[in-house]
């Protein structure tokens, strides 16, 4: 008997007594006796519980650790012929959406929304913001390959967020390959 195994019968031995039951012999247990005193018995049921509790989460720790772990985000070149590009700039998060609907995710993992800003700043295409806003602008060159700043609203409010045209669109998807090794160092 697993320790697991043992926790639970002796919850289920507990219920039982707090449901005035016997639980060697399954009789009721007569009034009078001790065991059938109200707070015992509401202390062996609160007992009970606790170890039930104890039962489910190490049942859910162990489902979770038999899942397959999931290997970094990979997609390949066939995949990508399906890539919707948006003649309207997308956000960079919107762009990473797109990216991920192209793979099964219960197989990799997300992208981080952190590390296409922080390769394309690695590449000169973006530098640090030093405006109240604390986002990113786009480089000179940033903005010759389509990067552009546009205002998003959402449930939050209005703000001002990097978003890939077009041409940004195609430049991040002929480059994925330099994107992914990046993401990879960075780890």
């Amino acid at each position: 008997m697993t320790e697991l195994e043992k926790i639970a019968y002796a919850g289920a031995f507990l219920n039982q007594l707090a449901n005035g039951v016997n639980p060697l012999d399954g009789t009721p247990i007569p009034e009078g006796d001790l065991a059938a005193n109200e707070r015992l018995s509401r202390c062996f049921s609160y007992v009970s519980e606790v170890l039930g509790q104890i039962v489910e989460n190490e049942k859910r720790r162990e489902a979770k650790q038999k899942q397959p772990k999931r290997k970094p985000f990979k997609i390949t070149r066939e995949q990508l012929k399906d890539f919707q590009y948006s003649e309207e700039p997308i956000t960079l998060s919107a762009f990473c959406r797109r990216l991920e609907a192209l793979v099964d995710l219960s197989k990799v993992k997300r992208i981080s929304r952190a590390r296409l800003p922080l390769w394309l700043t690695h590449l000169g295409l973006l530098r640090e913001s030093e405006n109240a806003h604390g986002i990113a602008n786009p480089t000179v060159e940033g903005m010759e390959i389509g990067i552009v700043q546009i205002v998003c609203t959402d449930a939050r409010g209005s703000r001002i967020a990097n978003a890939l045209d077009l041409n940004a669109q195609r430049f991040v998807i002929d480059h994925i390959e330099s994107f992914l090794a990046f993401r990879r160092k960075r780890r």
